[in-house]
């Protein structure tokens, strides 16, 4: 939609195209630019159509083209919601990759825990064994890749989930690792639309806030207006937006050099890029830690399996020893000790 905005086809027109490029019906979309055409053509605002369809523009994404709109500049409205979607795919697709792999490994490690039970008690149901942790994985799965997006798809537009943001945004903030990942990955997305704003001619006020409306962080939006004032008191935009931390510090002098030769737009996408190189490091580094925490758990488990083989078959030994003193152990019997003992006699203590 903005490349087509972008090259002067009128909106009726653009949204024609859509239409005629989308098939099928994927999730109520082809409905929707349909009732958009006939709003827009009735004169209403791309913005106020779109808010008539919650399910499928979020209300974020609404402010942002609306402010656009008022502006006049609904093609860098909509390029700022595709850099926002584009960004959220992104993220949501490296979530789901690091969900899969710990469930991969919890899935193997139940197909995998009963076999050395079944080594000594080969009488023992394999299935019964791991039916039940199969089915408490699976559901996890389910919580983890269907229900938790679901439920944040229901709750995002409520206004529970608004005052829950005010409360859960400034803590995100602070935290020590998850929350710089956080801070790289908005620094990224707020550098790279207020860099395509600057570049496409709008002022600084409109780029700004419209970047800060594309972020749709409580935060940002608060702290916009101290950028703002900064500004209008003469302090230089890149010092306000490292002061109110929506740049990475190490960026400021390229920032406020580039500022002064005129070309703060390609400074800022060079801050954005630099920013998500920091995501990417941190997500690496909290992928690492995951990971190491999961083998810890899995050696734990592969552990106790392991000690659990070893008392049963010490029992075992003891019991059959025991047979062999009341004297009613048959002699295919006493060679089945004298084997375990043979492979178990390196590590037992003295006194066994």
């Amino acid at each position: 939609m903005a490349r087509l905005l972008r090259a002067g086809v009128p909106a009726t027109e653009a949204l024609r195209t859509l239409v005629a490029a989308v098939r099928g019906d994927r999730g109520g979309l082809r409905q929707a630019l349909l009732a958009l055409l006939d709003r827009s053509a009735a004169g209403e605002t791309l913005a106020g159509a779109m808010e008539r369809f919650p399910g499928i523009f979020a209300a974020t994404d609404v402010a942002v083209l609306r402010a656009a709109e008022q502006v006049g500049q609904p093609a860098q409205g909509f390029e700022s919601i595709s850099t926002r979607l584009e960004v959220a795919l992104a993220v949501n697709q490296g979530l789901r990759a690091a969900v899969r792999l710990p469930l991969f490994l919890a899935a193997g490690s139940i197909l995998t825990g009963p076999l050395p039970n079944l080594l000594l008690h080969p009488e023992a149901s394999y299935l019964r064994q791991v039916r039940g942790p199969l089915i408490e994985l699976l559901v996890v799965a389910l919580v983890l890749l269907r229900g938790v997006p679901g439920l944040w798809r229901f709750f995002g537009a409520s206004a529970l989930a608004a005052s829950l943001s005010r409360l859960f945004y400034p803590v995100l903030w602070r935290l020590p690792l998850l929350g710089g990942v956080y801070l790289s990955h908005l620094r990224g997305m707020f550098c790279r639309v207020l860099s395509r704003n600057l570049s496409h001619g709008l002022t600084p006020q409109q780029a700004l806030d419209l970047a800060v409306a594309t972020c749709a962080d409580p935060v940002a939006r608060a702290r916009r207006d101290v950028i703002v004032q900064g500004v209008r008191a003469g302090r230089d935009l890149p010092t306000m937006l490292v002061k109110a931390g929506l740049a990475d510090p190490d960026d400021l002098v390229l920032l406020c050099a580039s500022e002064r030769a005129g070309l703060l737009d390609v400074a800022l996408m060079t801050a954005a890029e630099r920013s998500a190189g920091r995501m990417r490091h941190g997500i690496s580094r909290v992928r690492f830690l995951f990971n190491l925490a999961l083998a810890a758990a899995l050696l734990l488990v592969i552990g106790r399996g392991a000690w659990h083989m070893y008392q049963s078959t010490i029992q075992s030994m003891e019991q059959t020893l025991r047979n062999v003193v009341d004297g009613g152990t048959q002699a295919s019997q006493i060679d089945t000790l004298l084997r375990m003992i043979e492979e178990w006699v390196p590590i037992l203590t003295p006194n066994r």
